[in-house]
């Protein structure tokens, strides 16, 4: 997806320098025992933020920025006629693969801290790879909160004869890539490091000072964030909604009730992706931020099968469970913490967000294969509540059917036969007649008998039927938008998709209309440290003021 312009700003920075043990679990000695690279890990909150062009940024939760665990991959690179990458390359020049090296894996780190700072001991294994390839550029990988998939594949690499590193798609259940303490976060930018000389790492044989700097990874997370906010007149989530054709006539309210997500992705690229045009056929890993602002997000090709929490074709108002959906009580979110200040200037409406819910990136390279069933979005149930209640039609207590036509609500049959009488000769007069014939009595009520096989909804009415409470409901669907480009008729480059490391902040400005129910559509006997800065960004804010 082509984005914005990312203005970062406020960072937690972190720093790595290199440790090892073979104990088991991966709990490394603070000791040393001569068996493996060492690496600390150190955790700094931002001072400050700086404003931009765009809605901002929010440094988020503690539990969304907290790292309890981290994988760290050095890889050699190669070039596309499979020669190695000594030296550094020219700028923008990526290697066409990857050679795993070596990697340190450890889940419960030992930790020390000092003011603000919390070091962290991490050990790597296969050392010897760093010594055979002394005085050569290298490429840094890391995962924090790694996933047992990921896991699993890199540990099962070390341990193969073919070392080829790719990135791989991730697979499983998402919401584990959300975990509070535990969200799983990627570089976004390639990080390489030339080595130092052989003399050099084996005299690198104490932590601390006598680290080797690797440099710096910045890493986002794989997630992207939906937050909330009640942007009605009077605060209740009601919004009236008047006649499309008489002046100050109110037909009715609507009151927002529920939300629900839907076409969330189950599988995504740990890596970022992105390509220069969406015809293009070469791919960039790692691309960094101001790259992915001239590029479209690349997500894995769309498989009904790899996605949950479907688009219904229609919800059922006297059923909506039947729609599969998960929904969550908008008055529920009042209560969620969310540290929306300082996200940035330029917006007028920054107060009052609450986070909703995590979802996975689900992109899109290119206007013409978009699939509105497989494009991440929310639906919203309302509540209607209607002005002239005592013309609702009912039949042994239970309230019927009412409908709308062209925008206007009509209570039952005979009220709409009765407008009838004023434009006799025109689309809903035939429209009806298709549907119900009318008899007038001598009082002036008309008794309406519906035509048999005659479906309303194929005649251009709306139909609402009561639910077992005789409440009325309807809902409003929306494809989540990433990049407003600003014409409300045409579907711009990328404009509809969820990418990672994003909050939407969603908030409904607008309801004009009563809702529908279908959606529009190894190891030697030295010791090596190094240290190694990691760079976790900031959430990305993008706002989405519904009109509905």
């Amino acid at each position: 997806m082509k984005l914005i312009n990312m203005i970062l700003a406020g960072s937690l920075l972190l720093g790595l320098s290199a440790c090892s043990s073979d104990e088991p679990q991966n709990v490394p000695s603070t000791e040393g025992d001569g068996n493996a690279v060492y690496s600390t890990l150190r955790f700094r909150m931002p001072a400050s933020r700086a404003d931009g062009k765009n809605d901002g940024v929010e440094i988020g939760q503690d539990n969304e920025n907290n790292i309890g665990s981290i994988l760290v991959v050095i890889a050699a690179g190669k070039d596309a006629a499979g020669q190695a990458i000594t030296e550094e390359p020219a700028t923008g020049v990526a290697p066409a693969s990857y050679e795993l090296l070596t990697y340190s894996l450890n889940d419960a780190p030992t930790a020390t801290a000092s003011g603000n700072d919390v070091k962290y001991t991490l050990a790597f294994e296969q050392k010897e790879e760093l010594l055979k390839h002394a005085g050569k550029f290298v490429y840094i990988f890391a995962y924090c909160n790694p996933t047992e998939e990921i896991r699993a594949y890199i540990e099962g690499l070390g341990a193969a004869t073919d070392k080829d590193f790719k990135d791989k798609a991730f697979a499983g259940d998402p919401s584990t890539t959300w975990k509070a303490n535990g969200f799983l976060m990627t570089n976004v930018k390639l990080a390489s490091k030339k080595l130092p000389s052989q003399a050099e790492m084996e005299a690198a044989n104490k932590p601390g000072d006598q680290a080797i700097d690797l440099g710096v990874v910045s890493v986002v997370r794989t997630a992207s964030r939906f937050d909330f906010r009640d942007a009605s007149d009077a605060k209740n989530l009601s919004y009236d909604i008047m006649h499309p054709e008489i002046a100050d006539k109110k037909m009715g309210s609507v009151t927002l009730t529920r939300v629900a997500l839907f076409n969330l992705r189950k599988d995504f690229y740990y890596l970022p992706r992105t390509k220069a045009t969406a015809a293009a056929a070469e791919v960039t890993y790692c691309p960094g931020f101001d790259e992915m602002d001239e590029g479209y997000v690349v997500s894995p090709a769309k498989v009904a099968s790899n996605f949950t929490d479907a688009l219904p074709e229609a919800i059922d108002p006297t059923n909506p469970a039947a729609a599969g959906l998960t929904w969550t009580d908008l008055a529920s979110l009042t209560t969620r913490e969310d540290k929306d200040e300082g996200w940035g200037s330029e917006t007028t409406v920054k107060e009052g967000y609450h986070i909703w819910r995590y979802a996975t990136e689900n992109t899109w390279v290119g206007e013409d294969d978009i699939d509105y069933n497989q494009t991440t979005g929310y639906v919203f149930e309302a509540k209607m509540t209607l002005a002239e209640q005592d013309k609702i039609e009912k039949v042994d207590g239970k309230n019927q059917p009412v409908y709308v036509y062209g925008g206007v609500l009509y209570y039952s049959p005979a009220d709409i036969a009765q407008a009838i009488e004023k434009s006799p000769i025109s689309k809903l007069a035939t429209d009806f007649a298709a549907c119900w014939t009318a008899v007038k009595g001598d009082d002036g009520t008309y008794t309406c008998t519906a035509v048999e096989g005659a479906d309303p909804a194929e005649h251009n009415f709306t139909v609402y039927p009561a639910n077992d409470r005789g409440e009325y409901l309807c809902y409003y669907f929306a494809y989540n938008r990433h990049n407003d480009n600003g014409k409300p008729s045409v579907i711009g480059p990328m404009e509809f998709g969820t990418v990672r490391n994003n909050v939407y902040k969603l908030a409904v400005t607008n309801i004009t209309q009563f809702g529908d129910f279908k959606p529009e559509t190894n190891v030697e006997t030295w010791d090596v440290f190094f240290k190694l800065e990691v760079l976790v960004r900031p959430w990305m804010v993008r706002i989405n003021n519904i009109e509905f």
